[in-house]
This record gives structure tokens, sequence and C-alpha cells, in this order.
């Protein structure tokens, strides 16, 4: 029974946003009923009125999946009866309901003419120019950061194995160091063999992701990568939540000054973003009322007196 009632459902939504001009008019206009409930019936004007704030990519992502449709069916529909049921109990009278429903009303309004302000405020030709002053005044905090490539050796105590058969892996962390230092052993091979870290082992225990010393990182796993001074160099043991690590220096990517090609759209951006801002705020500071007109006592008196009332 659901399923053929979503397929009817479907049928009608499908024809209200995929049927040609006037062949949809027709079809639609005389008030179809597309949902009913013993409480309501719903035509397609109703439907229009709550869909006509999506776009048309999301309108017709919604048209192509029934499910989609008869779960809107369904909210669209129940939130209307119980709309309704709240205005038959007087809710929508109560001081504090209508207040948030004034807020709402003002809050999407106020919403709507920004946006309006921010379509109509019209880029200065000399944008491109504005950018380039722009990159030279501030040139120096386009660089790139200092970054490093590591390996890692991950190994994790044994849980409920006596220590004087499998030594903690501080311990083997740093008897493994000896022997990599004494070139008795490879990392790379100790990595596939001995690292805990499934996603890196295989790789020799090279970490893909570059490392920069920007507080991303565990700061104890951070700060042995940039204590490391030249390639090949390898940590002492490094204690984390994940457990003791050994780290390899495998590359490094000194800072880089990036050109103002490299920066341009970033800055454009920056720059649209700061003059829509500068328009609506412009716009607010119109409307802000004369500050010698304000009584604050006035007001003082009128909120003490409301959250009297309310108590």
């Amino acid at each position: 029974m659901i399923r053929s009632v979503s397929r009817l459902l479907s049928a009608w939504l499908l024809a209200l946003f995929v049927v040609p001009g006037a062949l949809a008019q027709e079809a639609l206009d005389g008030g179809t009923v597309i949902s009913r409930s013993p409480q309501l019936s719903m035509d397609a004007d109703a439907y229009r009125k709550h869909l006509a704030g999506q776009k048309g990519t999301e309108l017709r992502s919604l048209a192509a999946s029934k499910e989609a449709l008869l779960d809107r069916v369904l909210d669209i529909h129940s939130n209307r009866v119980l709309e309704l049921e709240a205005e038959s109990l007087g809710l929508d009278a109560d001081p504090r309901v209508a207040a948030l429903i004034a807020e709402a009303r003002q809050r999407i309004l106020v919403a709507a003419l920004v946006q309006r302000i921010r379509e109509q405020t019209k880029m200065p030709e000399t944008l491109d120019a504005l950018a380039r002053e722009r990159y030279t005044l501030r040139k120096h905090e386009f660089v790139t950061p200092e970054r490093r490539q590591v390996a890692h050796i991950l190994l994790r105590d044994r849980k409920n194995c006596p220590c004087d058969k499998t030594p903690p892996a501080i311990e083997r962390a740093a008897e493994m160091r000896e022997e990599l230092l004494a070139g008795t052993a490879e990392f790379a091979d100790l990595a596939r063999t001995q690292s805990k870290d499934n996603k890196t082992a295989a790789q020799g225990g090279v970490i893909p992701e570059w490392i920069v010393r920007n507080g991303e990182t565990i700061p104890a796993f951070e700060d042995a990568v940039y204590e490391l001074a030249k390639i090949g160099d390898i940590s002492e043991p490094v204690k984390t939540n994940y457990g003791v690590h050994l780290v390899k220096l495998v590359a490094v990517e000194a800072p880089r000054q990036l050109s103002f090609d490299e920066v341009k759209p970033q800055l454009v951006r920056l720059l649209e973003g700061e003059l829509l801002t500068s328009a609506v705020e412009k716009k607010r500071s119109a409307a802000y009322p004369d500050p010698k007109t304000v009584d604050l006592e006035a007001l003082a008196a009128l909120v003490r007196d409301m959250a009297a009332s309310a108590e």
C-alpha cells in the first residue's frame, strides 16, 4: 500500500518539476491535489510555495528520487497539519511564540536584503591592480612553510606478556635504533617486519603526507621530526598515544616565495569579500539610531518590568 501511494505521489511531483512549460501549467492549475489526510488536502500550489526557495539542481535531484519525494511530502504535509492545530489552539498568540515568529521573519528578511546587496555590489575594474598592490605590501605572508617527509617504525607494548620475555616497546625501539646507527639493519626492512602501523609498514614506514610545524601533528611526534638535522637522521624513541616511534627524516622542502599569479585567485576572493562586507556594513551603519536619542534608562526599566512579569 505504501509503495503504491509512493508511486502515485512521485508521479504527481515529477510532473510538477519536469513537465515542460505550458503543459505543466495546464496539468497543475485548478488545485491538483498532491496529498490528503483526514485533516487536510494540499494541492500543487501549496507544494510550489514550500519548494520555491530551492535551487533547480536541488529540485531535479528531488524529482529523481521517489523515496526523497515521499519523505518531503510526509514532512511538508504533517508540518502543515501540526501548524494548523497549533493555530487552532491559539499558540501563535502566545507572546513568546509571537516574538519568536517575528524574530525569525526579521532574520530571514535581513538575510535576504544582505544577499540582494551582495548581488548588486559591483566589483571595481581595478580589482586585479588592488590584488597586486596587496601582494606587494604583504609579500612576506605568501611563503610556503618548510615541510618534511619522514618514515617511522611504530612499536607497541604487548598486553599480558611478561617483560622478561618481551621487553617494553621503549627498550625494543632503543635497541633497533642502535642497530640502525651501527648499520647492521635497514630502516625500511625493520618497518616492514616490525612496525605496527599497517598503513605505512609495507612502504618501509614512509608517511605519504608531508609534515608542517603547525601543531596539527601530535606535538611529541612533530617535535621529533623537526629536531632531525639532516636527511637520514633517526630520532630517539618517541612516545605518543599510539605507541613508541622511531622517526627517520626522508626529505625536506624549504620555504618558497609564492608568485603573484599563484596567489592572485586567493587575493581576488579576499578583496571581493572585503568589498561585499563593506557594502553590507555601510547599509547597517546607515540604519543605526542616533546614539543621542537612545534612552538606556528607559530601556533598562522596561527590561526590569518584563523580567518581573515573567517570574
